[in-house]
C-alpha cells in the first residue's frame, strides 16, 4: 500500500519552480500525497497540483522567456508594490476554473500574513485562486490583498515553512521543501576589524561633494520629484530603462503618470551619466550595486531562512528536502526548468 504523504512547500521567490520536480518525484515513486500546506510559491504550486493542474502549469512556465514574463506583469507607480498581479492572476485563475479549496481532491492549506495584527492566515476554505495570490503578495514586488480589515503578504513572512496545518492530516510522513537549503555557517569576524564605511571612506567622498561639481550634482538630486514612485527609487529605475518596460508602462497607465515617468525618466538619467562622470574622475569611492528592491528581497530571504530553523525546530517533519538558496534569485522567473530539474535531483537525494 502507498505510503501518505503531507507535503510542506516553502517560500523562496522563484526558487518555489523546484517544488514541481519534487512533486513529481513522489509521484513516480508511489507516494499519495494526502495534504499540502504551502507559503508563497508554495502556495501557488501546491494550489495548482492539488486543483490537478500541474502538467499544465509545467509547461505554461517553462515556455516563459524574459519578455514571455514581463508582459505578465502590471507595474503601478502608485501602489505598495511594483506589480498588481491581475493579469498574471488572470491566467492561472483560467488554467484551474472556479475551484473552492473545500472541494479539492486534497487537503489544502494557503499561509499568508497579516500586516494589520502581525499573524499568520491560513487558508483552508474559499477561492483557491485568491487563496493563492494572497500568499504569493512578496513585499515591494506584488500588492497586499485587502480582506476584511487585514492587509495580508507574502505567507513566508512570518511562516516560510508551515508545517503545523500539515500534522492533523494524519498521513504515515510529513515531506517538508525547504527552499533556503544548503547554507553556510555564519562568517566569523573580528567586530574591532569592522568599519563603518562613513568612516572608512567619508574623507573621499567629503572630498568629491566639495567640488563644484559635486556642490551641482546634489543639489540636482535635491530636486528630483519622488511624489509618483511609492516602490522604486533611483537605484532600480537605471535598470527599467528598457523597451519591454516602456512599453508595458504605456499600456498600463494613465496619461499624467506616462508623462511624469517620461519626465522623471529623462532627468534621473541626466543625473546618472553627470554622477559617473563626476565618480569616474574624482577619488574612487566603493559602491555596493544593489538596489531598493534587491535589497528587501536578500533581507527577506535571510529572515525567512533564520524562520524555517525554529519552525522546523518544533515540528520536525520525517524528511526534509532542501534547495540550495543560491539556484536562483528571487525573482528568476524565466529559470523554470533548470529549477524543476533541481528540485527532482534534491529530493531524489532526500529520499
Amino acid at each position: 500500500m502507498a505510503k501518505t504523504v503531507s507535503l510542506v512547500l516553502g517560500s523562496g521567490g522563484a526558487r518555489g519552480y523546484a517544488h514541481i520536480g519534487v512533486i513529481e518525484v513522489l509521484e513516480e515513486r508511489g507516494y499519495n500525497i494526502k495534504a499540502i500546506s504551502g507559503a508563497s510559491m508554495g502556495a501557488l504550486v501546491g494550489g495548482v497540483y492539488a486543483a490537478g493542474k500541474l502538467p499544465e502549469f509545467k509547461k505554461w512556465v517553462c515556455d516563459f522567456s524574459v519578455l514571455g514574463f514581463l508582459k505578465l506583469l502590471d507595474f503601478s507607480l502608485r501602489e505598495p508594490g511594483a506589480i498588481r498581479g491581475d493579469r498574471l492572476f488572470k491566467v492561472i485563475r483560467e488554467m484551474i476554473g472556479d475551484v473552492k479549496i473545500q472541494n479539492l481532491p486534497i487537503e489544502f492549506t494557503a499561509v499568508a500574513t497579516d500586516l494589520i495584527s502581525q499573524k499568520e492566515v491560513w487558508f483552508q476554505q474559499g477561492n483557491l485562486t485568491r487563496a493563492m495570490r494572497a500568499s504569493i503578495s512578496i513585499p515591494s514586488l506584488f500588492t497586499p490583498v485587502s480582506l476584511k480589515g487585514m492587509l495580508l503578504v507574502d505567507g513566508g513572512v512570518l511562516n516560510p515553512l508551515p508545517i503545523i496545518p500539515t500534522v492533523s492530516a494524519h498521513s504515515d510522513m510529513i515531506i517538508a521543501v525547504d527552499l533556503a537549503g544548503k547554507e553556510s555557517c555564519p562568517t566569523m569576524m573580528n567586530a574591532d576589524d569592522a568599519v563603518p564605511l562613513d568612516e572608512q571612506d567619508m574623507s573621499s567622498a567629503e572630498s568629491l561633494m566639495t567640488t563644484d561639481a559635486g556642490k551641482e550634482l546634489i543639489s540636482e538630486y535635491g530636486s528630483l520629484d519622488f511624489s509618483h514612485s511609492n516602490s522604486l527609487s533611483l537605484d532600480t529605475f537605471s535598470d527599467l530603462f528598457t523597451p519591454e518596460i516602456e512599453a508595458l508602462i504605456a499600456e498600463h497607465n494613465k496619461p499624467e503618470d506616462i508623462d511624469w515617468w517620461d519626465s522623471f525618466k529623462s532627468r534621473t538619467s541626466r543625473w546618472y551619466r553627470s554622477f559617473q562622470s563626476v565618480v569616474d574622475e574624482g577619488p574612487q569611492i566603493p559602491i555596493i550595486k544593489m538596489g531598493r528592491i534587491d535589497v528587501i528581497h536578500q533581507a527577506i530571504d535571510t529572515m525567512q531562512s533564520s524562520l524555517a530553523k525554529y519552525k522546523v525546530a518544533g515540528y520536525p517533519p520525517d524528511i526534509m528536502i532542501e534547495i540550495p538558496a543560491n539556484a536562483c534569485g528571487t525573482l528568476d522567473f524565466q529559470k523554470a526548468e533548470d529549477l524543476i530539474q533541481i528540485g527532482r535531483e534534491c529530493a531524489e537525494r532526500a529520499l
